[in-house]
């Protein structure tokens, strides 16, 4: 991983959804390990959040401008001032944009289709293990770290369990640890006949959406759209909007 002067790049890169695969999981986990790169990150994005505020206080000072010429227009302000005003917005708009509506784009449409998936595991075929309960009502209350931690105890006694390793990796992109989610996902998707295969097919291409790899994103929606009947709408709605 790079050094901490060069931190500044990966973040931006990173945000933007810019890293290849294996970077995002090099990134994302070292975000899990390394307390002072993760201080580092959240203190990069509290800049970029402040920087963002500053464009619109700067934004708001040039409308009020405009406001003020309309108001009270002179014979001398008219040719230049217009154009001076016109041209001073419009970088600020397109600055704004280039820095933060690709990432700000993404964020909210992820969250416009995600909703983790509902536990549907039968009481009756669940573990006898005591943990087995315990992760149950914590995702039901969405207290998803504490799910993590008890399905993790749980794949000690029971590392087939394909319930477990489905809900693990619910819990895991629940609390935006998404290499690791996906990588529960992808083992989910490989059993065969697995009632999980469509959930974890559309939820494997929202972590690629949401890592701005649309190609990866694109095939699993191909998948769902052939296959899955169950999410072909929403497939066909997300597979629109990253061609626009």
């Amino acid at each position: 991983m790079e050094a901490s002067e060069d931190y500044t790049t990966l973040f931006d890169q990173y945000l933007r959804g810019e890293l290849d695969k294996a970077k995002v999981i090099e990134f994302e986990n070292r975000l899990e390990t390394d307390e002072h790169f993760l201080q580092q990150f959240n203190l990069h994005k509290e800049t970029l959040e402040g920087i963002d505020q500053h464009f619109d206080e700067m934004l708001k000072s040039k409308l009020k401008v405009i406001e003020q010429e309309i108001s009270h227009p002179t014979a001398t302000s008219r040719p230049w001032v217009w154009w001076a005003i016109a041209a001073a917005v419009t970088l600020l708009l397109v600055s704004t944009f280039l820095l933060y509506a690709p990432r700000e784009s993404i964020d909210d449409t992820f969250q416009a289709f995600y909703e983790p998936y509902p536990n549907i595991v039968n009481p009756s075929s669940r573990s006898l293990h005591s943990q087995s309960e315990s992760w149950s009502v914590a995702y039901d209350a969405r207290d998803y770290a504490f799910a993590m931690l008890a399905i993790e105890k749980e794949l000690l006694l029971s590392p087939d369990s394909v319930d477990l390793l489905f809900y693990h990796g619910q819990a895991a992109m629940a609390t935006n640890q998404l290499s690791k989610a996906s990588g529960q996902l992808q083992v989910v998707l490989n059993r065969d006949s697995s009632r999980y295969t469509g959930p974890a097919i559309w939820y494997l291409s929202l972590i690629e959406f949401k890592q701005g790899r649309n190609e990866a994103t694109k095939k699993y929606l191909d998948r769902l759209i052939s296959g899955h009947s169950d999410y072909e709408d929403k497939a066909k709605e997300l597979y629109a909007i990253i061609n626009k």
